[in-house]
């Protein structure tokens, strides 16, 4: 392998991945996110939702340094650059694009805009709602290329490392959003899931691997009172969770063959979807409104999940085309 190795995934389409992003994003903006619109927006909310949002959320997460993972050459200034180039270029001007749509629906301002534009805003909170996870995300690959170096035990060095100095500017400098610590774990796990083959090796070892999650994911339950704490303690939560699922996944289909027309068209607008639904949400319920819960409920599932489906699948395919114009894959 030369010195000008991509550090990225392979081409093929990986199914369970696939399936598990068309299942995550219909919780998250079909369950989570829907259910907040209706009534007094608690109905839907449990003891355990924040938890296992930090599993819905880690394993996008997790997905998104999985397929990184792939890199086993020399990493050299080119390479890295290139790296940006295409990753950055993937994300984020449609991340500029969801964040003047908030500004313009006041679902943020313009000040926390700039700071998530910027990247900084998981350090010098508040973030966005929502777009807080893309800022999170940026940092993530930013700091990808030192995770995904030849040298798995350099690698695990680098993420451990940089995990503990954004604990201590969050503990000694200034007050972060902690979710960054969680999910840069969640992250960093994909990547060594990857690289030490964590997938096949607990393939066959599915009882054992949920019994160290609901092991974690009760501890994660037991801290939530306590951000920095239970920011912590979820790391373990987030890495055996994302794993876990990926296993089930594998163990339901071949990761090979590809899933259906619905769970394909769900993987592809999962992007999309998550940065501009609450857009679509938002005006939704400025424009048509019962006052009656069921009736809200109704003009979510029939009029916004369809707008949002369609919007962010036309979004996405354009940009794809814009990106392919310009020659990037």
């Amino acid at each position: 392998m030369n010195s000008t190795q991509k550090l990225e995934a392979p081409q093929g389409r990986d199914g369970s991945a696939d399936l598990l992003r068309a299942a995550l994003v219909v919780y998250v903006v079909g369950y989570l996110h829907l259910g907040g619109y209706i009534g007094t927006g608690e109905l839907h909310v449990h003891w355990s939702t924040v938890a296992l949002t930090n599993v819905v959320l880690g394993t996008f997460t997790f997905l998104s340094g999985y397929i990184l993972a792939n890199w086993a050459g020399p990493v050299n200034v080119q390479a890295v650059m290139g790296f940006y180039r295409r990753r950055f270029l993937r994300i984020y001007p449609l991340y500029l694009l969801a964040l003047v749509g908030f500004v313009l629906v006041w679902l943020t301002n313009a000040t926390s805009a700039v700071k998530a534009a910027l990247g900084v805003s998981m350090f010098l909170p508040p973030a966005p709602m929502t777009l807080w996870y893309l800022a999170m995300i940026v940092v993530c690959y930013a700091l990808a290329p030192l995770l995904v170096m030849p040298s798995v035990k350099r690698a695990a060095i680098n993420g451990a490392v940089a995990w503990f100095l954004m604990l201590v500017y969050g503990l000694a400098i200034v007050e972060m959003d902690y979710r960054i610590l969680t999910q840069f774990a969640a992250f960093t796990g994909g990547v060594m899931c990857r690289r030490l083959n964590w997938r096949d090796h607990w393939r066959n070892r599915p009882l054992a691997l949920a019994g160290t999650f609901v092991a974690a994911f009760a501890a994660a339950v037991m801290s939530l009172q306590k951000p920095m704490l239970a920011a912590v303690v979820a790391v373990p939560n987030d890495v055996a969770g994302p794993l876990l699922l990926l296993v089930l996944a594998d163990r339901s289909r071949p990761p090979s063959q590809p899933p259906g027309f619905l769970v394909q068209s769900l993987a592809y607008i999962s992007f999309s979807a998550y940065l501009f639904h609450r857009i679509f949400f938002e005006i939704l319920k400025r424009s048509i409104w019962p006052a009656d819960p069921w009736m809200q409920l109704a003009a979510l599932l029939c009029l916004g999940l369809p707008t949002i489906w369609i919007g962010s699948w036309l979004i996405q395919w354009c940009y794809d085309r814009l990106l392919a114009i310009g020659g990037v894959r």
